[in-house]
């Protein structure tokens, strides 16, 4: 998290508030990737991806490894970025109510 700031002149204040809403101690940054559950790292992968502000994310079972209070949390927080950044969310999901509950619009492909 500290390389993506320093890279990209990010404070380290604004990350700080985006690993709040996104339920993350930054103490968890310091311990080692096997020390960490898969669901805290998919939540700080989220973050560091977040951090840049982009216009559109691609987000390929983003929420897939946590549980799901967790998830739901994610999820509003990706509404909200969506609603006051403009940003696009691409979702890929086996979740059909996920996607439902997510989605302006959505693409279901069968095999």
């Amino acid at each position: 998290m500290h390389d993506v700031c320093t890279r990209h002149g990010i404070g380290w204040a604004r990350a700080e508030t985006l690993l709040v809403s996104m339920n993350v101690s930054s103490r968890l940054l310091d311990r080692l990737p096997g020390a960490v559950s898969g669901g805290e790292l998919q939540r700080i992968a989220l973050t560091r991806a977040l951090l840049l502000e982009p216009r559109f994310l691609f987000a390929d079972e983003a929420t897939s490894r946590l549980d799901p209070l967790t998830q739901g949390e994610v999820m509003q927080l990706l509404k909200r970025l969506v609603r006051e950044r403009g940003m696009g969310v691409l979702l890929v999901t086996h979740d059909p109510a996920l996607a439902q509950g997510m989605a302006a619009r959505r693409i279901a492909l069968a095999a």
